[in-house]
């Protein structure tokens, strides 16, 4: 699947499929990701059918320690959902509960395997 975001800020953008429906709303209450709270939301059909954003994770940002990751239940660092793809690089690499591998860069996110077709 293509997103594709409705601002060049991805921290306070929503993300739309290929035919312009929202799939998912990123929104942050602060102007640097350095501290702070992103909200991520995904949309389902709402009464009549119209979309409506429903909270699926958080993300804590931090000055000076790991951002921590509430999504499912659980409650992440980090360094144990998005992984470093190595030193000097911004890329980072996530799992998502279907299975698929993700890396994330200032670009693009690229979908590399999954194990099983299951949604996201």
């Amino acid at each position: 699947m293509d997103l594709y975001s409705t601002h060049s800020d991805p921290r306070n953008a929503d993300f739309l499929d290929s035919r312009g429906f929202p799939i998912y709303r990123i929104s942050t209450n602060s102007g640097f990701v350095s501290s702070g709270t992103s909200t991520i939301s995904r949309f389902v059909a709402g009464p009549g059918g119209a979309p409506q954003a429903v909270i699926i994770a958080t993300i804590e940002w931090h000055s000076f320690k790991s951002a921590i990751f509430r999504l499912r239940g659980l409650t992440l660092k980090e360094s144990q959902y998005i992984h470093s793809s190595g030193v000097w690089t911004r890329k980072r690499t996530f799992n998502a509960p279907s299975g698929r591998s993700y890396t994330w860069n200032s670009q693009a996110v690229r979908h590399h395997s999954f194990a099983r077709p299951v949604p996201f």
